[in-house]
């Protein structure tokens, strides 16, 4: 995996920090983030030995016109992961229980983001090569 130096216009780890401050202050321990290029625009990987979380971006994010509201959503999705684990349904493994469709909803609406979300989302260049792009 090539390790990319952030490029972007803010301190993605102080914006780590204040998310992590606002929403999710039962997350403690150690959280890492990088870019790299990957099929998916974003995903957290969690391991059970004990290693710290990493949360992974798609190298299209790392330019310096990435709005930060969309990293700050693309941050809140990975960390919510953290929060909710993946469930079981009707016997099959879910990665989106509902608990984390909730989660995200309250969030989303707590924050009043979703309109200047989209409307960054649709002016970031970077996310339309990515039409196909997920996070997970």
């Amino acid at each position: 995996m090539q390790l990319e130096i952030p490029v972007l216009s803010f301190d993605v780890s102080s914006l780590l920090s204040e998310i992590r401050a606002d929403l999710f202050p039962e997350l403690t321990g150690d959280i890492h983030w990088l870019f790299c290029e990957m099929q998916v625009l974003a995903c957290v990987n969690v391991y059970d030995n004990g290693k710290a979380p990493l949360i992974r971006f798609h190298s299209l994010l790392n330019h310096p016109e990435t709005p930060k509201l969309i990293m700050r959503s693309i941050f809140i999705h990975e960390l919510l992961h953290l929060k909710v684990r993946p469930g079981e349904i009707d016997g099959k493994q879910v990665t989106y229980p509902p608990e984390f469709n909730q989660a995200q909803t309250e969030i989303n609406r707590d924050q009043q983001r979703s309109t200047e979300l989209n409307k960054a989302k649709s002016g970031f260049w970077p996310l339309h090569h990515l039409a196909e792009a997920r996070t997970c």
